[in-house]
């Protein structure tokens, strides 16, 4: 049996090698480049992440502190609530016991005019 490279000619050899040779390094030189093209991609999307991390961050302890902010207006609007449900009721027992004690002494109590209400609790 002949070889492949006798039948060929003479120098096919050294083509075929240099050919297979060329051939590696190019798809090693396009494995480089596939490699470099996805680590520059990866940096971009980290460079990116932390970027939206850091702008997710500075959103959050701003919102928190407006919600902190409304969350005390809130337990101050209670508070004050308390309060003047509280003097509200102290102020209904003192004209119940002022109208009492006119009425003790035979005065009729000055006509009350109608109640107040607020514009949301109309009744239409």
């Amino acid at each position: 049996m002949q070889s492949m490279t006798a039948y060929l000619g003479p120098g096919v050899e050294s083509i075929l090698t240099e050919l297979i040779v060329s051939a590696t390094a190019l798809f090693v030189a396009l494995g480089g480049v596939v490699r470099f093209i996805f680590w520059r991609i990866d940096r971009v999307a980290t460079r990116e992440r932390l970027a939206q991390k850091s702008e997710r961050d500075i959103m959050q302890a701003h919102l928190q502190g407006r919600i902190d902010g409304l969350d005390r207006l809130v337990s101050e609007a209670a508070k004050e609530n308390r309060f003047l449900r509280a003097e509200l009721h102290r102020y209904a027992r003192h004209v119940g016991i002022l109208e009492g004690l006119m009425r003790a002494n035979h005065l009729e109590p000055p006509a009350m005019g109608p109640p107040a209400v607020l514009p949301e609790h109309k009744v239409a």
